[in-house]
Formats: structure tokens, sequence, C-alpha cells
């Protein structure tokens, strides 16, 4: 007997299509905010924040390399899984919307949320900095709510963050603003 696909089957894959393009349309930040949330797994937050002509210099770079047969094979899998991601921002930002850089204040653990001070941003959470997992994600929004982070220091003692994560944060400009330690110092 040969498979029939049910018609009952197709509609629904019909219907979930048009509400996903209808909140694409009209709600386009929440829909990338979702997008990034569920359907993404590979980050690189330096060039999905940056200018669409970053996005789209590190996407033909990763695409070049892949359709040349002597390089294809040095290209990592991050980096086939991060073309799709690379397409949506280069797309998000040419429709006039961008994903800001992660926000101490503001950021989630491991949601991508709307931007509470850009009516054209996202913001990403803190899970997408390569090496820091959801458990110190969550660790250090937990701290980050308690009381805010008066230094560095005070980061890694109460957040559980290394100084490894410390220093792709300020490469990020996350925590540059902050002090190094719990001194204060006169002069």
């Amino acid at each position: 007997i040969k498979y029939m696909f049910p018609k009952a089957h197709a509609a629904a894959y019909v219907m979930m299509a048009v509400r996903v393009a209808w909140f694409k349309v009209y709600y386009p930040r929440a829909y990338y905010a979702v997008y990034f949330t569920l359907r993404v797994n590979a980050y690189e937050i330096e060039t999905m924040t940056g200018r669409p002509e970053t996005i789209a210099h590190r996407l033909n770079s990763i695409q070049q390399r892949l359709n040349n047969f002597e390089t294809k094979r040095d290209v990592s899998m991050k980096e086939r899984n991060l073309i799709d991601t690379l397409e949506v921002s280069l797309e998000m930002n040419h429709r006039g919307y961008k994903i800001n850089p992660i926000s101490l204040k503001h950021s989630h653990a491991t949601e991508f949320i709307l931007d509470p001070h850009d009516d054209k941003a996202i913001l990403p959470p803190f899970n997408v900095v390569d090496g820091l997992g959801n458990n110190v994600a969550q660790n250090l929004v937990k701290a980050r709510d308690e009381q805010m982070f008066i230094s560095k220091e005070d980061m890694m003692r109460r957040g559980g963050v290394s100084g490894t994560l410390i220093q792709k944060l300020d490469d990020l400009k996350v925590t540059d603003h902050l002090q190094k330690s719990n001194q204060m110092s006169l002069f």
C-alpha cells in the first residue's frame, strides 16, 4: 500500500506556516527573538551584533570556503550551522531590525528578548557567549536580580563566572564598565 499524506496533516502544516508568516510580517521583533531562541544552535555574537556588511562578509567567507574543493573540509561544523544564523541575521538587518549587544542589566539567561529601550532591536541571552553554559547563565541572572554587580570580582564570586568568561564578556563590552575588584581607589 502506497503511503498517502493525510489531508488533515497537510492542512495543519499550512495553518502553521500562515501563523509563522503572520508573526514575521506584523511582529518581526518577536518572531526573530523566538527564532533565534528556538531554531538556532550556533551563535557568533560578535558578528551578529555587527553591521550588515560584517555579517555579509562572514557569511560569504564561509560559503566560499564551502564551495572550494580544497578548503571545504576546513569548514567546521559550527561554521556550517552558522550559515542559517547569519542569513537570518542579515535578513533582520535589511528589514531595519538588529541584535544589540548583551546587556548586563536586561539580558535573559537563555532566551532572546525584546530590547526595552530600542523598538528596533532584540537582546541576546548570556548563553550565546562561547563557554558560558545555561547553568552559569542562570546563576548570573539570579545573582544580578538579587543585587546588581559592583565589580568583576563580585560577578565572579556571586555569579560563578570564571576569569576567562569575564575576559570574553569584556571583549563583548558587557563588563568593561565594571571595576576589577571590590576595593575602591582614592588615587
